[in-house]
């Protein structure tokens, strides 16, 4: 028990109780039954399950030009939502407007935060107010002591705490935590970015081997994405493989949340894919690389995000051009890694590469969607 009122003492005197959100099972809902007790604590006592200096722990880094988001998703309840959020990671502009009254990214001394989203709450407005108590929960027991007390939800692996007070927001938002079991990332979009039907759209791999479009990528134009757990919309057009990539390189030219996703299929399929893919939620999409080898053979390389523990073999991506191919020690792997973040860049922040072909193959829906501009939220 010690090292529970140590960490929880660092951080001042108890929060304020919110009277929209009980720290009680009310709150929770369903909850891990592997541990011991509930408590509620502030959530930088749990930045980075206690690895940074307590001078160290933010709300956001102020400087960052993207976020890092490896580890966020580790030992996560909702991956829909953390992942969705881990998109935004470059996208910091987004993250930084919804906590418009802390600049300069620091703590809250009395650890309550007002966020401004991008888009309409259920309740039809646009600010929702959280204090930062997360539940933790003991994991080990030693006779009557408690320990290695462990939130029940986001365990971000930095010393920034947004990712926790973003995920209250939208629990406190729905209900309880147990409501963000499942959701839609263009859903959490539209909330936090404002993203709108009729900018966005979901390219879908047609999957049927009897029809004339398959392996072609069908773009449904997304009518309302106002339902957490999916969207509408109609197809407008379908594209080939060549031209899916022209449409996603435009997508990245002007800066539009791009992200890639495996339908997980019926409830007993494991997420885990064989190339270690996880299916069910989102990957950020960052840039596209063309280049020719010494024999003039051209390459395109798709980088993306992972948000997931990178040392994690089981969720770390195995084809060609990942993290530990081979492909790295040939002329052109140097080059890219040199020229455009290589692969080293996986194992410091989730960055990796696959090739276009086993990005089209592995994949089956490309989310597309234009961030307002400034003028759109006047």
């Amino acid at each position: 028990m010690l090292q529970f009122v140590e960490q929880t003492e660092m951080f001042g005197q108890a929060r304020e109780q919110d009277a929209g959100f009980g720290e009680d099972e009310t709150s929770i809902g369903k909850a891990s039954s592997d541990g011991w007790m509930i408590r509620w604590t502030p959530s930088p006592a749990m930045a980075g399950l206690r690895h940074f200096n307590q001078e160290d722990i933010t709300l956001f880094d102020i400087n960052a030009s993207t976020f890092n988001t490896a580890g966020m998703l580790e030992g996560c309840n909702c991956p829909w939502l953390l992942a969705a959020i881990a998109v935004l990671a470059d996208h910091p502009a987004v993250i930084r407007a919804v906590f418009k009254n802390y600049p300069d990214g620091k703590l809250d001394s009395r650890g309550w935060y007002t966020l401004h989203m991008g888009g309409k709450l259920p309740d039809g407005g646009n600010v929702i107010e959280v204090n930062d108590n997360v539940p933790v929960q003991a994991r080990t027991k030693k006779g009557t002591n408690l320990n290695d007390w462990t939130p029940l939800f986001a365990r971000p692996a930095t010393a920034e705490i947004y990712p926790m007070i973003l995920e209250k927001a939208f629990a406190k938002m729905l209900g309880k935590y147990e409501e963000l079991e499942r959701g839609s990332a263009l859903y959490a979009w539209s909330i936090l970015a404002g993203c709108k039907p009729y900018e966005s759209v979901s390219l879908q791999k047609d999957l049927d081997p009897t029809s004339e479009d398959y392996g072609d990528w069908n773009e449904l134009e997304v009518s309302d994405s106002s339902w957490r757990f999916g969207y509408m919309g109609a197809i407008t057009d379908t594209l080939p493989a060549a031209d899916l990539l022209a449409r996603v390189v435009e997508a990245l030219e002007n800066e539009d949340i791009v992200a890639a996703s495996i339908g997980q299929g019926s409830a007993g399929r494991k997420p885990e894919t064989e190339s270690g893919l996880v299916a069910g939620h989102v990957y950020g999409i960052r840039q596209i690389v063309t280049q020719a080898d010494m024999g003039g053979n051209q390459t395109t390389l798709v980088q993306l995000r992972s948000a997931w523990n990178t040392s994690d073999e089981q969720r770390t991506y195995k084809g060609p051009w990942g993290p530990r191919s081979p492909e790295w020690n040939t002329q052109l792997g140097k080059h890219i890694h040199e020229n455009h973040v290589g692969q080293g860049n996986y194992f410091t922040n989730g960055f990796f590469w696959m090739e276009w072909e086993y990005f089209c193959n592995e994949w089956d829906t490309v989310l597309i969607a234009r961030l307002p501009s400034e003028e759109d939220h006047k």
